[in-house]
């Protein structure tokens, strides 16, 4: 059975998390602090609502200092991570262009962001939530859109999102021969 409460924080969550998604466009704009305030505001929304402790933290997917930095707060702040959801992800706008003609600054964009963003919150986490001898999940987020089938049109998605599968079944099998208290799956 649910609860209301947190049915209605958890669609809280994903309105403002969608705000912050790393979105080109946004940060051409000069926008991504705004919206990084959006969700700190969101967070003490939900906190009021619920009494359940929420914060948002602004984190560049792209670079492990930043991811790092990120684990550094959850920790001192909740002083443990359960549920780590790897969720960024950028799509390019590369739609029906042949791949041969994408810029390669747009890959680099692509996989920085949909690969390499999991890649340092695992490596950022995963030591950390293994250390502490508490159960959790690693979540990692990857499409239908490479994650199962790829879709011509979007080569740089389909390739990344590919790759968010394969690392994510990897992470698995290692995480299960360090024991059954982490665990990884992938959405």
């Amino acid at each position: 059975m649910s609860d209301p409460k947190i049915d209605k924080a958890k669609g809280q969550i994903k309105e403002a998390v969608g705000k912050v998604t790393g979105d080109k466009q946004l940060e051409a704009e000069g926008q991504v602090e705004q919206a990084s305030a959006a969700v700190r505001e969101k967070a003490a929304e939900i906190t009021a609502d619920t009494g359940a402790e929420v914060a948002g933290f602004q984190v560049d997917v792209t670079k492990a200092a930043s991811v790092a930095a990120l684990a550094d707060a959850v920790w001192s702040r909740f002083g443990a991570t359960h549920l780590l959801f790897n969720n960024a992800g950028v799509g390019l706008g590369e739609a029906q262009r042949p791949m041969w003609s994408l810029p390669i600054a747009d890959w680099h964009w692509g996989f920085d962001v949909n690969v390499f963003g999991v890649v340092h919150g695992i490596q950022a986490f995963a030591p950390r939530m293994l250390a502490s001898g508490e159960e959790g999940v690693i979540v990692n987020t990857s499409s239908g859109n490479g994650g199962l089938r790829s879709l011509p049109s979007t080569p740089i998605y389909a390739s990344s999102k590919a790759a968010v599968t394969s690392i994510s079944e990897v992470l698995h099998q290692q995480l299960l021969r360090e024991g059954d208290r982490v665990r990884a799956a992938v959405l």
